[in-house]
This record gives C-alpha cells, structure tokens and sequence, in this order.
C-alpha cells in the first residue's frame, strides 16, 4: 500500500461520488453493543476510549501531533488527527498509526482524517466527542 500526496483540485476519484453505492454487506457485523443507551452505551464508549489512546500512544513521538479528536456510530469511529505539519515523514507516521490500528481491530470501520493546520487556539465541542486528546 502506498500513499500518494495531493493538493487541492489534484485528486482524482476512483468512482465519481454521485456513482458511489454502499454495499451493506460489506460492513462488519455488530461493531458495538445493541443498544445506545445505559451499559451498553458505557461499554461502547470505555472502547472507544481504549482504541483511540492506543492510535495517540502510536503518535507520541511525533511533537507534530496537536490534537485527536474521536466520534463513534453505529457504523465506527470517525477520527481526526491535527498536525501541524505538512512535512511528508511527519504524515507517514499519522499515516502509518492508521493502518497499524486497522490491522489491530478490522471489525472496527475507521474514518480517518488528517487536518495539516498549526496549533493555536482552537474550540473543540467537547461534547459531542467521544474521545479528545490535545498535547
């Protein structure tokens, strides 16, 4: 597997987004507890909780790396990374974490974002996030 960097108005699309069709068959099978609510819910997010400090553990050595931030559904974690770098071993190592936390878990749908902006002095809705790192 490799990655290729892009800029903006450079990607190309594999399959146009208006062509795109989901196949529900491809999705893992209860990734997270029946239920949202009470220990259901609990067990959900001590998980995700547990996951998302294994991915930072996998960046600490990278000062680059400002912030995680991490949202779960039904259908998996969403993820963002922030770094303020746009140096291309400091994002192969955001990049590397991602696909070593994928192998750890391949029941788990992971959506992976990474947002190349410096640090400062950021507003992060704590409460609509399920997992929030920041160095």
């Amino acid at each position: 597997m490799s990655t290729q960097f892009v800029h903006a108005g450079e990607s190309l699309w594999i399959r146009p987004p208006d062509n795109f069709q989901l196949d529900s068959s491809s999705l893992p099978d209860n990734v997270w507890p029946a239920g949202e609510s009470g220990p259901a819910l609990a067990e959900r997010d001590g998980k995700v909780k547990s996951v998302m400090s294994e991915f930072v553990e996998m960046l600490k050595d990278n000062a680059k790396v400002w912030a995680v931030c991490a949202t779960a559904d039904p259908d998996g974690i969403n993820v963002w990374t922030y770094i303020d770098s746009r140096n291309e071993p400091d994002l192969m190592s955001v990049f590397d974490a991602e696909w070593r936390l994928r192998k750890a878990y391949p029941k788990i749908a992971f959506d992976f974002n990474t947002v190349s902006v410096p640090a400062g002095d950021e507003v992060f809705d704590e409460d609509n996030l399920d997992f929030l790192y920041r160095r």
